[in-house]
């Protein structure tokens, strides 16, 4: 279903360059914003993960914003179907930036994981198309990706970053812990043809632990001297893919045990990705080039043919190849896919530096409160204190409450003498006065009460206060 909004304008005009064929764009592009938001309960219990508020903001206006600054007019966003009516309450009512979104709802096998719902659009997608995660916000230009993707006429294109510098490893820490201590390791190798620090080709994707360390083949190193396996890159979860990709993984190639397995495949990042980086890539570059000895085998020759009539000059190595844009550790970007990361993207958003440039909107600091931004309609009473907070529209907080690392969000109640830290507090929460709240996440709709009570440490529902 297509639900119409914004204006129009130049199209793509950022990302004009080889043209397509058939006079489609250069580029599409793709919003992968579905998902159960496991890693955000309690909050997700009420509201689709996409439209849950960053910075004053909801997440999908990120992606929207940066797609705009990178020159789209058009987006595909993919939402589960029990999201589909806010999702389009948001598009149509209040979403009014120059994005036209197609909403895409899927449900049953097309809603299993990411590479199913992009099989989903197969009729939609007519040309090489971006892929973004809904949950990430960044800094880093999507004309950079493509500046690479174009350069090195590569299959796949990915965002990584630099991780920032070791005052960021305590987060990294507790963001691996939240993750089952789970490493990813990036075998790169810098290109040398173009001089570019920020480009390399991705021979190797790979996870392990520390506990359960990861393994890298004889035959990796033989082929790629110069590859240096990174454990410190952030995955920015953003891609480019050739069109002839999505056919091969709708396809695959049911002459092939492999291939038939290709189509079953969930998701892209753990899934799909690995696999044609660590399995396919080579052996399709081999095959291209005419050097291997073995048979191809039938999946090999599906890829090496597809690449092949996608392109102008037939099959050639470089087509079938993976790239990575290596972002700056300037560049902002981080996913909102746990309580921890959600809670610091609120504060990190709101904090940014007048000097940062970003795709979006800064949001505005509440005068006399530190580092804290307050929506429109609230009201704040006499003696509250608010440090590093954001608090949402039409919020009422009660005199001399003090609330420190809170993330309110819209229509909540505050009562006198509060006193909250480091709580994520959903819509339409009631506080009763004199209630203490500490390191608590708490569901829409509670009624925390009687006054006085204190909450610490937990995950609370609104039946846990049914029979307050």
């Amino acid at each position: 279903r297509s639900w119409c909004c914004g204006g129009g304008g130049c199209a793509m005009a950022a990302m004009r360059g080889r043209a397509a064929p058939g006079g489609a764009r250069e580029f599409q592009a793709v919003i992968l914003a579905g998902g159960a938001g496991s890693g955000l309960y309690p909050l997700t219990l009420d509201a689709p993960k996409s439209l849950l508020p960053l910075a004053g903001a909801p997440m999908l206006s990120y992606q929207l914003w940066a797609l705009e600054a990178a020159g789209f007019d058009e987006a595909i966003v993919v939402c589960d179907a029990p999201a589909e009516e806010d999702m389009a309450n948001y598009v149509t009512q209040i979403y009014s930036g120059k994005i036209r979104v197609d909403l895409h709802a899927v449900a049953g096998p097309a809603a299993d994981g990411t590479a199913a719902a992009l099989r989903s659009l197969r009729d939609k997608l007519r040309s090489d198309f971006f892929v973004l995660a809904g949950d990430v916000v960044t800094t880093a230009a999507l004309s950079e990706l493509a500046d690479a993707h174009r350069l090195h006429d590569s299959a796949i294109t990915m965002l990584l970053q630099e991780f920032p510098d070791a005052a960021e490893k305590d987060r990294r820490k507790v963001l691996r812990a939240l993750n089952k201590n789970v490493i990813n390791f990036f075998g790169l190798v810098h290109d040398e043809e173009t001089n570019n620090p920020a480009h390399a080709r991705v021979v190797a994707m790979k996870s392990g632990t520390a506990e359960d360390p990861i393994s890298v083949s004889k035959t990796l190193l033989a082929r790629h001297p110069r590859v240096k396996l990174h454990s410190d890159l952030i995955d920015g979860h953003t891609y480019i893919f050739r069109r002839w990709v999505l056919d091969l993984l709708c396809d695959g190639a049911p002459a092939d045990p492999v291939g038939e397995g290709l189509r079953g495949m969930p998701t892209l990042r753990t899934v799909f990705l690995p696999f044609y980086v660590n399995e396919l890539q080579e052996r399709c570059v081999e095959a291209a080039k005419g050097v291997s000895s073995a048979s191809p085998g039938p999946l090999v020759k599906r890829a090496v043919e597809a690449s092949a009539l996608a392109s102008p000059v037939g099959a050639h190595a470089h087509a079938l190849r993976c790239f990575a844009y290596v972002a700056p550790s300037t560049v902002y970007l981080c996913r909102a896919n746990t309580i921890f990361s959600y809670g610091r993207m609120n504060h990190e958003l709101t904090g940014m530096a007048a000097d940062v440039s970003t795709p979006w909107p800064k949001a505005r600091a509440y005068p006399k409160m530190k580092s804290t931004t307050v929506g429109r309609d609230t009201t704040v009473g006499d003696k509250a204190l608010l440090n590093n907070c954001v608090v949402g529209s039409h919020c009422t907080i009660g005199e001399g409450a003090m609330l420190s690392n809170v993330v309110l969000m819209d229509h909540c109640t505050v009562g006198r003498q509060v006193v909250a830290q480091n709580a994520i507090i959903a819509q339409n929460v009631t506080i009763e006065d004199g209630c203490n709240l500490s390191d608590a996440q708490l569901q829409a709709g509670c009624v925390v009460g009687p006054a006085g009570a204190r909450l610490k440490g937990q995950v609370y529902l609104r039946s846990d206060f049914s029979s307050a």
